[in-house]
């Protein structure tokens, strides 16, 4: 998005992008909004596209697919929603580095008209995503809902990931590009941003009530697949 709208990309790290105007170059307010709003819309865009896919008959018996429908998201509705509940309540007139959301609310005055109804629309994206991942995570496994049967499917379907990938990039953010702040930006998004998936392991294995709907449920391998193993790393290297 930076490049088509005419900024040089400088920098491109696993949790930041870094771009910068040409000198003299006029910038127009959509121009400049374009580049930090973008992440998050296609984040929510993406998330949506997944809860509606989700259910499609052709992926039920598509387990691997079906997880990383369930998996992509999950984290693409905490991630873009998540922009818009938090930049807003921490954003601070005069502040110099602006990224993602807290550029947008300065472009539309800084005002809180404008801050909280862009937190609140968050807020209810989050609270969406709250209720969608451990409901979703019930569509896996087969036999019984009971709690048993319940917590043997959530406890590796949202805790174990959630620890997993909050653990592989927090070590990755120590080389971020900004520094002891970028990382502590990296931690908080990750440990606080998705904490949905290890709240969502309590929601499906005690609070829920399963519904009708968890009657078509796509049972899981019982062994690693070694092509998607093999993808996963490969991607992550």
């Amino acid at each position: 998005v930076a490049v088509a709208v005419g900024k040089r990309w400088e920098i491109w790290n696993v949790s930041a992008v870094g771009t910068s105007w040409p000198e003299g170059a006029a910038v127009s307010a959509w121009r400049a909004g374009l580049t930090p709003g973008s992440a998050a819309m296609v984040n929510i865009l993406c998330g949506v596209a997944c809860v509606l896919a989700f259910t499609q008959p052709w992926l039920v018996q598509r387990p691997m697919w079906r997880l990383f429908v369930f998996y992509f998201g999950g984290f693409s509705l905490f991630s873009g929603f998540g922009y818009l509940m938090v930049d807003p309540l921490f954003f601070k007139p005069g502040e110099t580095q602006l990224g993602d959301w807290k550029a947008i609310v300065q472009l539309l005055g800084g005002g809180w008209s404008v801050r909280l109804p862009i937190a609140a629309v968050g807020m209810a994206g989050v609270m969406w995503g709250f209720f969608w991942v451990p409901r979703a995570a019930l569509h896996f496994g087969e036999g019984e809902l009971d709690r048993a049967s319940r917590i043997r499917v959530a406890l590796p379907l949202l805790v174990v990931p959630y620890l997993v990938v909050n653990a592989v990039m927090t070590v990755l953010a120590f080389w971020h590009p900004l520094g002891i702040r970028g990382v502590w930006l990296t931690v908080f998004k990750q440990w606080f941003g998705f904490f949905g998936f290890f709240w969502g392991f309590f929601m499906a294995s005690y609070w829920l009530a399963p519904k009708p709907a968890h009657a078509a449920r796509t049972p899981l391998p019982s062994e690693i697949n070694l092509t998607w193993g093999a993808a996963s790393i490969a991607v992550l290297a």
